[in-house]
């Protein structure tokens, strides 16, 4: 599919957010969108079922609000199996979601800017996006581990304090400024971030979007074991049903 990049009139829809269109058989858009409140922590459960991995998560947060309140928190996959999960948990206030997704069109997946752009530090450093204020993302092994914003100021310096206090090492940064994206630089630089974290082909922090996937999964889930019953009653009465015949036929000359 080729990739195409509009951009949302800024001052009046998105606040400094940027559309990614992918044209084809089936059209998907993909809003890049700076969060004032979004965090970033690291999850690995003992389960891949992705409503499985949801509830998880949203018990995670439920002591820091007592029922979880405004608080939404999106898994990003960076390795699932049946029995296995592992990535990163996105919390992001529930009111500032709603907002971000209040001029979109249906179906649209929203990100978190820097996201697109995680390939220009080669998964590993700082990735900045400036618009409605300035998100810095900071990336280990393509996986995200800390989400800062602010209204303006650097950014990057308060990055490179918390990697002095923290102990880690900031081996590459990139900005991008979505004011004034370049379409034609910000086909390649997404696509190559769906490489390097393929993770991103089916993610969304989109709640109704999320929601429709987590149900989907949770049928699945319940309903494989039934469909497996069944197939192996299946098997069981097609066994007996060819006894049966072979039986008839073997006394066929009996009657």
């Amino acid at each position: 599919m080729e990739l195409k990049l509009s951009l949302f009139d800024i001052k009046n829809k998105s606040g400094g957010s940027a559309v990614h269109t992918e044209e084809g058989v089936q059209t998907k858009d993909t809003a890049l969108v700076i969060f004032r409140t979004l965090s970033v922590r690291p999850f690995s459960y003992p389960f891949g079922s992705e409503g499985k991995v949801r509830e998880a998560l949203r018990m995670s947060v439920t002591p820091l609000l007592g029922d979880g309140g405004d608080l939404a928190a999106v898994p990003l996959f960076l390795e699932k199996t049946k029995n296995f999960s592992r990535g990163c948990s996105f919390t992001v206030s529930g009111s500032e979601l709603k907002e971000s997704e209040k001029d979109l069109p249906s179906d649209t997946a929203v990100w978190p800017a820097p996201l697109a752009f995680v390939s220009e530090v080669e998964g590993n450093g700082l990735v900045i996006c400036i618009g409605d204020g300035i998100q810095g993302m900071l990336f280990e092994d393509s996986m995200p581990v800390l989400s800062y914003w602010m209204a303006d100021g650097d950014i990057e310096e308060w990055f490179k304090r918390y990697s002095e206090t923290s102990g880690k090492t900031i081996k590459r940064v990139f900005t991008a400024d979505l004011r004034d994206m370049d379409p034609a630089a910000a086909d390649g630089r997404r696509s190559a971030s769906l490489s390097l974290l393929p993770g991103l082909k089916d993610f969304t922090l989109s709640q109704e979007a999320s929601k429709r996937r987590a149900d989907a999964d949770s049928f699945m889930s319940a309903a494989f074991p039934l469909v497996k019953n069944a197939a192996v009653m299946g098997t069981v009465f097609s066994v007996f049903a060819w006894m049966l015949f072979i039986h008839g036929w073997t006394m066929r000359d009996k009657f």
